[in-house]
């Protein structure tokens, strides 16, 4: 959702993914650092937590890690409450879980870059399936497939969370969830198309 200003900009865009991940996480979703005024064409850290593990409610001790890299940009419109928009250049979400010694280890983590690093032969969008899930050494990348850059495209915060709750068996902290995130996933998909 556009704004007048490019505070309004990124509150317009704060607000549903903070509700979507409180369908799942506590903590606050905002700015890694604070900056004096926001100014249009810098590119921001936005996380959940600084970067830090939140605990999900599961019985498998699943953690989740949630971080993107937005810009603001003035959008050229002649509306002046549309004049400013946020637009996602990168993210990271990823789940983890403790490991027997205690430290964390990867589980899933899904990776995107809009602009990716000249040379980089990777995929923009990809999935890591961190040492968590792989038990033994695969056949194919003995081993370190946990390495391995698993094509995905750009994937939703909305999509992973709802992931979670289905797929991971982490409880809704939210009973209404799914209207949640069907409501931020149409509000948030400008944001990812710009």
């Amino acid at each position: 959702m556009p704004g007048r200003t490019p505070q309004a900009a990124l509150a317009e865009y704060l607000e549903p993914t903070r509700r979507a991940l409180q369908c799942i996480a506590q903590g606050r979703f905002s700015l890694l650092e604070r900056t004096e005024r926001l100014l249009s064409g810098v590119t921001l850290a936005v996380t959940l937590n600084a970067m830090n593990s939140s605990p999900l409610k599961s019985r498998h001790g699943i953690n989740l890690v949630a971080g993107q890299r937005i810009e603001i940009y003035e959008t050229g419109s002649e509306f002046a409450q549309q004049r400013y928009a946020v637009r996602i250049n990168a993210y990271v979400y990823g789940f983890t879980r403790p490991g027997q010694s205690g430290e964390e280890v990867e589980i899933l983590h899904f990776h995107w870059d809009r602009v990716p690093s000249p040379g980089n032969p990777y995929p923009p969008g990809h999935l890591h399936i961190g040492q968590g899930l792989l038990a033994q050494p695969t056949f194919t990348r003995r081993g370190d497939f946990h390495h391995a850059h698993i094509p995905t495209g750009q994937v939703s915060i909305e999509s992973v969370i709802r992931f979670a709750i289905v797929e991971l068996d982490v409880a809704p902290l939210d009973q209404n969830w799914a209207v949640v995130l069907s409501e931020s996933e149409a509000q948030t998909s400008l944001f990812r198309t710009r």
